[in-house]
């Protein structure tokens, strides 16, 4: 099982020369690309706060990027992928 998670490793530097940190923010803040980092990864679970944009537009529309939300908190939200 694969987990994408924050790690806050802002400093670290990866193979694509960015930070394992900035890759987390641009699929939290669902920037440009998003789900394709997330299928490069091939990201089963997510663990994110709630209220984040990725939050927000998974629990809107969960099939269109085929996560199920599996259990939520006050604090934070967990989604897994559906493969077809």
């Amino acid at each position: 099982m694969k987990f994408f998670i924050d790690g806050r490793m802002p400093a670290w530097i990866g193979e694509n020369g960015e930070s394992p940190y900035t890759t987390w923010l641009k699929i939290t803040q669902t920037q440009q690309d998003f789900e394709q980092t997330l299928n490069k990864y091939k990201t089963d679970y997510l663990l994110i706060a709630n209220g984040t944009f990725l939050d927000l537009l998974l629990r809107e529309n969960p099939a269109k990027y085929n996560y199920k939300e599996v259990q939520r908190d006050a604090q934070g939200v967990i989604y897994k992928y559906k493969s077809n």
